[in-house]
């Protein structure tokens, strides 16, 4: 459940930037709102050492079956998500694909947020959520009154299974209004 909650939070927040996406200046009241997930899909690579040999794995989550509302709120500013979806996780590792699927109702984005032009910065407000994923920053890369789309690319260092692998997240969602 905490990877399927590492996944959601990744997938939805983190931006890469563009140079067409750095005019769009953002104004609070038009993120402000609640907002229907359209679409939530993640690439992630990760990179590290076997028995001294080099392996690269890759992952790609994709949202299915997707019944989530997000409400960013403004005085205080806070964001929550509410619903369910599935998520289809398939990674290949050395040729090798396995796929699986999760349902669940985990939050996707909760927390505190602050908007800066066309980049959001959420912190979360979920314990058990490791530190390099307490506060990310998103580029907005399109918004409109009825829709917002946004992409997030995000760098990090782990230990997984008594190894440091580098962990390198894609991700991107759109939202659309009620």
């Amino acid at each position: 459940m905490k990877t399927v909650r590492l996944l959601s939070l990744f997938f939805i927040l983190i931006f890469t930037a563009c140079s067409s996406d750095d005019a769009l200046v953002v104004a609070t009241e038009n993120l402000s709102g609640s907002w229907n997930l359209q679409r939530f899909d993640t690439e992630i690579t990760t990179s590290f050492n076997v028995l001294g040999l080099p392996v690269t794995s890759r992952s790609d989550a994709i949202a299915e079956d997707i019944d989530v509302q997000i409400t960013f709120s403004e005085n205080p500013n806070t964001v929550v998500s509410d619903g369910s979806y599935t998520l289809v996780i398939t990674t290949t590792v050395l040729g090798e694909s396995q796929t699986e699927e999760i349902s669940t109702t985990d939050e996707i984005l909760s927390g505190t947020w602050t908007l800066n032009g066309n980049e959001v910065t959420i912190t979360s407000t979920e314990p058990d959520i490791e530190q390099d994923f307490q506060q990310i920053t998103y580029r907005i890369i399109e918004l409109t009154e009825t829709r917002l789309r946004m992409r997030a690319n995000f760098e990090t260092t782990q230990t997984i299974e008594g190894s440091e692998a580098e962990l390198d997240f894609t991700s991107e969602i759109v939202m659309t209004k009620p």
